[in-house]
């Protein structure tokens, strides 16, 4: 995954990946917000499909210089916990075609299930 920050995503994908994190209730001013969007289009540009949540923070970390690994995984985990509830129960069904479950909101589940999402929308 060394250096795949450096590729560029389609601007219209990472619109959309704000639009479903900002339907789930999530803070669009929380750093956490914006790093759960970069490590889904890191999953989005690594064509293996399997990934582990311990690289994609040390790309980010990469990336970020700034941060550790561990406050890269702790601004995620609260900004995935500080979400509007009520918001994210509202859209949660459809923006994913199923029942909501809190247990959904760990921070490897949220980034590959997103990914998957936009992977399968443009098909």
């Amino acid at each position: 995954m060394k250096g795949i920050c450096d590729k560029k995503i389609n601007p219209k994908i990472t619109i959309l990946i704000y639009n479903i994190l900002r339907n789930l209730g999530l803070y669009s001013n929380t750093k956490g917000t914006a790093i759960i969007n970069k490590a889904i289009q890191i999953v989005l540009l690594n064509d293996n499909e399997f990934f582990s949540i311990d690289e994609i923070y040390n790309t980010l970390a990469n990336y970020y210089q700034n941060m550790s690994v561990m406050q890269i995984r702790d601004s995620i985990r609260y900004a995935l916990k500080h979400r509007n509830e009520i918001k994210c129960e509202n859209n949660f069904q459809n923006i994913f075609g199923f029942e909501y479950d809190e247990d959904f909101f760990t921070n490897k589940k949220i980034i590959e299930e997103i990914a998957n999402l936009i992977k399968l929308e443009s098909i």
